[in-house]
């Protein structure tokens, strides 16, 4: 275990660096002027380049800062104050920015890796689920908002399908990503789940032509050139893995698709695939208490993770991406007996997280925060770090939809998980003997 100190120091600079860039944004603001042809300019910017041409730099201690609507002379010794003022804003600007500049080195830094193929992902990703608009409490500008901080605080591996909110998430993501390198970051999306008929409604689609189709309509939402991963979102029993395989190996050699991945397929459909595409991941369910789920939202599974596709991640080098991670907010601790959302929530669709059956995850759900809180952690670490100490997982697809839960996601990487309280944690699953 590591020492509380050094959590702490991590938090408090991480939450020092948030403070910072909302007072940058306000410093900004100070120091943004008005005139004939510049309607507004950032002090930052355009103010260095006038500033330079100016001939009469006054004082900066003789004059203080007008209000807001202070009358303007247009031009010469007045307008030469507000752009030298401005420079000095910019100054000052960058001054508070150093402290944020220090808390995203710092969550860097905590920050683990995963080498995925040619990529070096965050061990924990983002998952856009919610943020398409499905879950209670979510909105659009909150959501992007969130997304942005979560790659200024170093994550750079973000899930997403084009059936999330049917079309919006994607479009979301797009919209958040676009202000940064794209190049620094991985998109991981998938395809395979149509709703082009007149009812909306959502089928199983993997031929050929859909697959190149929804490739091309997630990159416009997307607002990007290429895909880094592609993932088969469910298996489609009306169309042969043969047919699957020649679709995705086209949007690979158009160099729209990087590489190439699976979700919620059995260990032999995705034997088949591999021998026709090489893969870099498996997305599945596979969270603390449930390892080895046997149905998802009343959908059977076919596949078991810990005991048939962790080994084969491990004996193929691709990596294990777990979806639901938190069992959809029970291992956030939070859980109540009813009243969690309402039914317009996707999780109204879970019946594990629904009477009778949430009684028996609840209460393991408690033992575990019981444990976890003995060991001085949240229940979401506990159940974090134990994937996280697993080689062949990650990046994790933790989900959220608020800047305090991406910070709270984040400061599971500031903890060590030795060996004894992940077994403890796992006798006490065991006990309840889930299904």
């Amino acid at each position: 275990m590591e020492s509380p100190a050094i959590a702490f120091v991590c938090v408090i600079l991480r939450e020092t660096a948030f403070l910072c860039a909302q007072m940058f944004k306000t410093a900004m603001k100070q120091y943004v002027w008005e005139d004939e042809g510049l309607r507004t300019a950032s002090a930052n910017a355009s103010c260095s380049a006038q500033l330079r041409d100016s001939t009469y730099p006054p004082s900066i201690k003789s004059y203080k800062r007008k209000p807001k609507n202070y009358p303007r002379k247009g031009g010469g010794f007045d307008h030469q104050l507000q752009v030298w003022k401005g420079g000095y804003g910019a100054l000052r600007c960058l001054f508070l920015c150093a402290p944020l500049s220090l808390g995203v080195l710092i969550a860097e830094i905590t920050m683990i890796f995963r080498a995925l193929k040619d990529m070096n992902a965050s061990v924990l990703g983002f998952g856009c689920w919610a943020v398409g608009g499905t879950w209670n409490d979510t909105e659009d500008q909150t959501s992007i908002r969130t997304m942005r901080t979560a790659v200024e605080l170093g994550i750079n591996f973000f899930d997403v399908a084009p059936v999330y909110g049917l079309g919006h998430a994607e479009t979301l993501l797009g919209e958040a990503l676009k202000t940064f390198e794209r190049e620094q970051l991985y998109i991981a999306t998938k395809c395979g789940l149509v709703w082009n008929n007149p009812e909306r409604a959502v089928k199983n689609n993997l031929t050929k032509a859909s697959i190149i189709e929804e490739v091309d309509q997630s990159l416009e939402r997307l607002q990007t050139e290429y895909i880094d991963v592609l993932q088969c979102h469910w298996p489609d029993p009306h169309t042969p893995v043969e047919e699957t395989a020649e679709g995705l190996r086209a949007v690979v050699e158009s160099g729209k698709v990087r590489h190439l991945g699976v979700s919620n397929f059995s260990l032999k459909m995705t034997k088949e695939l591999m021998q026709h595409c090489e893969l870099a991941t498996y997305q599945g369910l596979y969270n603390l208490l449930e390892p080895n789920a046997t149905h998802y939202h009343n959908i059977p599974l076919s596949y078991r993770s810990r005991d048939e596709i962790i080994p084969l991640c491990e004996e193929h080098d691709f990596k294990y991406l777990p979806y639901s991670p938190l069992m959809q907010g029970l291992l956030a601790g939070t859980f109540k007996a009813s009243g969690n959302f309402d039914q317009n929530d996707d999780r109204a669709n879970n019946p594990k997280l629904n009477s009778p059956l949430l009684e028996k995850y609840l209460g393991c759900a408690d033992e575990l925060k019981a444990f976890a809180e003995k060991a001085g952690m949240p229940l979401a670490h506990l159940a974090m770090g134990w994937l996280m100490a697993q080689d062949a997982v990650g990046p994790i697809i933790t989900g959220a939809y608020q800047e305090w839960q991406v910070k709270e996601n984040i400061a599971v990487t500031t903890r060590s998980y030795d060996a004894d309280l992940l077994k403890g944690a796992e006798d006490i699953v065991a006990k309840w003997a889930l299904s």
